[in-house]
């Protein structure tokens, strides 16, 4: 079967030239379309896949803890939990994607992390009273801070960048 791309008329296939139109007829126009091609699918690096269940899972404790603190009626609850909580799922779910948008905001929520960290560790010797010290919350900001150096690290080594910007890649 052919098919005027002009006016749509159908004709056999012996039909070279459409009668109203006279535009030269193509074969096979009713056949489907292929649609464009999906994004191509990697095959998820350890690390990177690391990384994205990190992400996963402080989301998950921070919409947790939020909603504890909420339970139990604590006044002083930041919204901040519930608000990267999600932007850490959806941080997740864009890192399997390979979507460099969201390798951006990744990246810039490990920066962000390195700064509270800072600022926590510079209130905490300077003003006790503002921040929690001691030995376990030291050994926990320096495996914080161990931990943001490895997930930076892994975000920019090259092999794992270039799946972010794959030219073939169109879920970003």
């Amino acid at each position: 079967m052919k098919k005027c791309p002009y006016c749509g008329a159908e004709y056999s296939n012996d039909a070279v030239m459409c009668v109203f139109d006279q535009t030269p007829l193509e074969e096979n126009h009713l056949a489907v379309e292929p649609k464009a091609s999906p994004a191509i699918k990697h095959k998820i690096p350890m690390p990177l896949s690391i990384v994205s269940y990190f992400f996963f899972a402080s989301g998950v404790l921070q919409i947790g803890l939020f909603a504890t603190l909420r339970f139990c009626e604590i006044d002083r609850t930041p919204f901040s939990y519930i608000i990267f909580g999600i932007l850490s799922l959806f941080i997740s779910r864009g890192l399997r994607r390979c979507s460099s948008r969201w390798r951006v905001c990744a990246l810039i929520i490990i920066w962000l992390g390195f700064i509270e960290i800072s600022f926590t560790t510079i209130l905490g010797f300077r003003h006790s009273a503002y921040v929690p010290t001691g030995t376990g919350y030291l050994v926990a900001y320096a495996l914080e801070f161990l931990a943001l150096i490895w997930f930076y690290r892994v975000l920019t080594r090259p092999y794992i960048r270039d799946l972010f910007f794959d030219e073939h890649n169109t879920a970003a």
